[in-house]
Parts: C-alpha cells; structure tokens; sequence
C-alpha cells in the first residue's frame, strides 16, 4: 500500500495483494444419480476457491479548490474460482471498475459543517459477476455441472449529505 501527494492538490494511492493459496490433495464427492451415492474424484495442486492471484486498487485525487475533492479509484480482481477444483468452467472471470467520488465541504452554514458528496460505482458500466456457487452430479452417464452467478450494478450514483452539528 502507498499514497503519494504529487502536487499540492494532487494524489495517488495504491495496493496490490498477490497471492497463491493451493490445496496440495483432497477429494471431490459428486452425487452420481446412476448409481446412487457418490463418486470420488481425486485433486492435487488446486486453487482456494474465492481466492484470486491478484487484487489491486489505485485512485487518484485532485482537489482543485479548497474543500472540494474529485477523486477516481480503480480496482482490478483476478481471475478465481467457485470450487476448489480449479476447473475454468467453474471460474469467476477477472475484472475491473471504475468509481468517481465528487465531495465538497461547507462550513459554519446551517451547521457546524456539512459535506455533500456524489459517488458513480462502476463508471464504464463493466458487466461482472464477483461471486456465486457451483453444483455438479452424474446423471445418463453424464457429469453435468450448474454454475450460478451474482451478476452487480451496472453504472450506478449515490449522493450523501453529512451534517456535523
């Protein structure tokens, strides 16, 4: 993590996370309506489900008067998996958003002090899916797998008042 005041009204910050969280063994039991009960299948050296290589933000601030900040932040998730199998048709697909955070301060009028703020998520309208779940089973001597997404907002604001009395 970093942050770093280039100019006198503006800034950077920045993280990054890498990792690699691998299962070294373990079995997978898949309900087999055949012939009934479950069929083990054996895996080695996978990836953690929900555990992506890499995720990493940046933002950059510019305050271009005094109690007004305009600031753009962007966030990058790397590619991560429903299971514990690492099987790419059970795969969360990487992904990157954009927000855009406008906050200007007023103060000693109506109160103490008062911010109003303007917040558009996910800028460029990404379509992305940051989680959901995974189900399998044999069945007409088949292995069918369901895989079910949790798709989010597309570009979307939220506005705030803050009132310090």
């Amino acid at each position: 993590e970093a942050g770093y005041r280039l100019f006198k009204k503006v800034s950077i910050t920045g993280n990054v996370t890498l990792s690699s969280n691998k299962i070294i063994e373990f079995t997978e039991y898949v309900d087999n309506y055949d012939l009934g009960g479950q069929t083990e299948i054996g895996h080695t050296n996978t990836d953690l489900a929900f555990s992506p290589d890499i995720i990493a933000a940046a933002g950059l601030q510019y305050e271009p008067i005094n109690n007004l900040s305009i600031r753009i932040l962007g966030k990058h998730v790397g590619d991560q998996f429903l299971d514990n199998t690492s099987t790419q048709t059970r795969k969360l697909n990487a992904y990157t958003t954009f927000n855009l955070q406008l906050k200007y301060t007023v103060k000693d009028f109506l109160c103490k002090e008062m911010t109003l703020g303007l917040m558009v998520d996910n800028i460029f309208n990404e379509s992305y899916e940051n989680n959901g779940y995974t189900w399998g089973y044999i069945a007409g001597g088949e292995r069918v797998v369901e895989n079910f997404y949790y798709p989010q907002a597309g570009r979307n604001f939220m506005a705030r008042i803050l009132l310090k009395l």
